[in-house]
């Protein structure tokens, strides 16, 4: 069966030693979350083709997009504000992405994806007329884990 990322929610903790984690409104999109391995040439003189191993494990850059909601209508906990003043600030911090494919939907929990985050700051994208505020907030990830579904 196939699942909408519709319901995925977005959570951050700049306690590292503790977390607790608060769920950031209004975050549309983020980047590709794992990590892969370059393949490492091995070949040997007898060799007669081109071998390879596993080299160091790289994760992808992470960025992170939303729409800039107003802290009192649509923000009234303040948790965007709090992960967005933490990104400006280049706060390490940790992120849990939990994905709607919970096995017993009313009381479940779907795969989660958590990983450390190392924020680069945080910028408000161009606007035009009609166009929604937008942020962005580009970073690193690390040490990436994941829990399958419940």
């Amino acid at each position: 069966m196939t699942v909408l990322a519709a319901g995925t929610i977005f959570r951050f903790s700049t306690n590292i030693l503790i977390p607790s984690y608060s769920a950031v409104p209004g975050v549309l999109d983020f980047g590709a979350i794992g990590n892969v391995a370059e393949a490492k040439e091995n070949t040997t003189l007898s060799d007669v083709e081109k071998t390879f191993g596993v080299g160091m494990v790289e994760t992808p850059d992470q960025t992170v997009k939303g729409q800039f909601l107003s802290l009192t209508v649509d923000d009234p906990d303040g948790f965007q504000d709090d992960f967005l003043d933490a990104c400006k600030a280049r706060v390490p911090m940790l992120v849990q992405i939990e994905y709607p494919d919970k096995l017993t939907p009313s009381t479940g929990t779907g795969t989660i994806a958590g990983f450390g985050y190392q924020p680069m700051g945080m910028q408000l994208d161009p606007v035009k007329g009609e166009d929604w505020m937008m942020f962005t907030c580009p970073g690193k990830q690390s040490n990436v884990s994941w829990t399958k579904p419940t």
